[in-house]
C-alpha cells in the first residue's frame, strides 16, 4: 500500500493560470544557457525524436509503431517477452479538452487523467516538433521503495518546492537542477516559489492497475505542453525505474540541438532516478 505523505498546504502563486513569467524562456535557439553536455552520440542508449526516425522501430499505415528489433532500453527486453517486443503500440496521446490519455512508447497506457488549460487534442508522432525519449534506471532492491520514493518526490525540481504526488494533482516546480532555478529568480527578481516550470504531479493508476506517477506541464512551462511518466520494471536484475516523456516543445522537437535534446531529457532524469536509487536503500 503506497501512502502520501502530509504536506505542507499548496502554494497560491497569485498569477493566472495561463500567465507567462516575465523575463525568463527555456533557452535561445542555439542552447539552454548553464548546460554543458556532450553530444547525444556520446550518451549510451540515448533516443530521441519522432517514431520514425528511431533505429528499431517502424511506422505503420495506422499511425501505431512496431519494434523491430530487441532495444536494451526496452521493459519488454528486459523482461524477455518477444511477443510484447514484436506487437503494433500505438504511440498517441488524445485529449476532449477535460481529460487526456495516452500510450506511451513503451505501451504503458493511462486514461482520464485530468487535462490542463490549453493541452492539444493529440500529441503523435504527426504532429510539428513532436518528440518521445525513455530512461531506464539501474537496478534497486525493491520496486515497493522505489515507487514510494517517485511519489515522495515526483519531479527533480528544487526539494522545498516539491511535494508528493496525489489523486488529485500536485503542483510542484520542475525546474532541474536547482541551480537553474535559483537564476531564473535573480534574473527575474521574483520571490523563491515563484513558479519558473511549474507541472501538477499525479498519482495515478495505468490499464493494467498498477501505479504510475505522471507530472504533467502546466501553462507557463517552457517545455508545455507534454508529460513524464515514471513507473517500476521488474527485470531479471531487480526492479529498476522507466521514465518516459512526450511533448510538443520546440526546446525538444528533433530540429533542436542535439545536447539540449540530451539535457531535457537523459541528462535530466538520470540524476533524479540515481537519487530516488539512493533514498530507497
Amino acid at each position: 500500500m503506497f501512502r502520501v505523505r502530509p504536506e505542507a498546504p499548496p502554494i497560491d502563486f497569485g498569477l493566472d493560470e495561463a500567465a507567462q513569467v516575465p523575463g525568463f524562456s527555456v533557452g535561445s535557439a542555439d542552447g539552454v544557457p548553464g548546460f554543458r553536455v556532450g553530444q547525444a552520440d556520446e550518451v549510451p542508449g540515448f533516443r530521441v525524436g519522432q517514431a520514425n526516425e528511431v533505429p528499431g522501430f517502424r511506422t505503420n499505415a495506422d499511425g501505431s509503431v512496431r519494434r523491430l528489433s530487441p532495444d536494451a532500453s526496452s521493459a519488454a527486453y528486459l523482461m524477455r517477452d518477444p511477443n510484447a517486443m514484436q506487437q503494433a503500440i500505438p504511440v498517441s496521446c488524445t485529449s476532449d479538452g477535460s481529460t487526456f490519455g495516452c500510450t506511451t512508447p513503451l505501451g504503458k497506457s493511462f486514461s482520464n487523467l485530468p487535462a490542463p488549460a490549453k493541452f492539444p487534442a493529440r500529441i503523435a508522432s504527426d504532429v510539428p516538433n513532436y518528440h518521445e525519449y525513455g530512461v531506464l534506471s539501474p537496478p534497486g532492491t525493491s520496486g515497493e521503495n522505489l515507487m514510494q520514493g517517485i511519489i515522495d518526490k515526483p519531479t527533480p525540481g528544487p526539494p522545498f518546492l516539491n511535494r508528493p504526488a496525489t489523486p488529485e494533482g500536485t503542483v510542484n516546480e520542475a525546474t532541474a537542477p536547482s541551480a537553474l532555478y535559483d537564476l531564473f529568480l535573480s534574473g527575474t527578481r521574483m520571490p523563491y516559489g515563484a513558479p519558473a516550470n511549474p507541472v501538477k504531479s499525479y498519482l495515478w493508476r495505468d490499464h493494467e492497475d498498477k501505479p504510475i506517477v505522471v507530472n504533467v506541464t502546466e501553462p507557463g512551462h517552457g517545455l508545455a505542453p507534454g508529460y513524464v511518466i515514471h513507473y517500476i520494471v521488474e527485470t531479471p536484475e531487480g526492479p529498476r525505474i522507466q521514465t518516459e516523456g512526450e511533448g510538443l516543445s520546440r526546446w525538444q522537437a528533433p530540429g533542436s540541438p542535439a545536447w539540449v535534446q540530451e539535457r531535457l531529457s537523459g541528462g535530466t532524469w538520470r540524476p533524479y532516478q540515481q537519487s530516488i536509487l539512493d533514498r530507497s536503500k
